[in-house]
């Protein structure tokens, strides 16, 4: 059962403002202070590849649970595989990491900054749509995952 709530827009808008913003941080002169150089270019694609891994290996321990839409599917039960063993929202901290990665490879620590920080309000919504559906479908199931593993970002959210 589909229970969206249009957050999967949401999502894309938050993406695509998100690497908007860190372009136009990043065409600021001053806003490219000590982050203009190979070794933060270097540090930016590590971030990058390190949130596409996480949110690959989130998606891989779905398997085929994976959707774009906030779904049940009939005899689908929690996953605690894999990243969610730690986390509940792994492949929202990739998408995270990502951009944060990419506003770094820009040339900016500010484009960084306003990168994570967009897409992270953007996912705010979400989350909140998904662990309803998730609690809704699975219950004290969900509870008791839910108060063994952090949200995003281990050990503080």
């Amino acid at each position: 059962m589909r229970q969206d709530r249009g957050t999967r827009v949401i999502v894309a808008l938050a993406l695509y403002l998100a690497i908007a913003a860190a372009l136009a941080a990043a065409r600021v002169p001053r806003l490219r202070v000590d982050a203009n150089n190979w070794w933060t270019l270097g540090l930016g694609l590590a971030i990058v590849f390190a949130g596409a891994a996480l949110r690959d290996w989130a998606i891989l321990s779905l398997g085929r649970y994976f959707r774009r839409e906030v779904t049940i599917e009939p005899g689908q039960g929690i996953v605690r595989r894999g990243p969610y063993r730690v986390l509940r929202h792994p492949s929202y901290a990739g998408i995270c990491l990502i951009l944060a990665g990419f506003g770094l490879t820009f040339g900016s620590w500010v484009s960084a900054v306003f990168a994570l920080l967009i897409v992270f309000v953007g996912l705010l919504p979400r989350i909140r749509v998904e662990e309803h559906a998730l609690a809704q479908a699975f219950g004290s199931d969900y509870a008791t995952y839910a108060t063994s593993t952090d949200r995003m970002l281990p050990r503080v959210w």
